[in-house]
């Protein structure tokens, strides 16, 4: 099975962008950077920190 983990370390644009700090994803790197919008993103769980 493959996938990868991501963390949301911003939110802008009302909610609809997003930066991420995620694992294994696209670039073929073990962390990298990205800037993602919602709607071309699925998201599928959330973990949300307890403060």
């Amino acid at each position: 099975m493959y996938g990868h983990t991501g963390i949301i370390t911003d939110v802008s644009n009302s909610g609809q962008s997003f930066s991420t700090v995620e694992q294994n994803a696209e670039q073929g790197r073990i962390m990298a950077r990205y800037q993602r919008t919602y709607n071309q993103t699925k998201i599928r769980s959330l973990v949300r920190k307890v403060k």
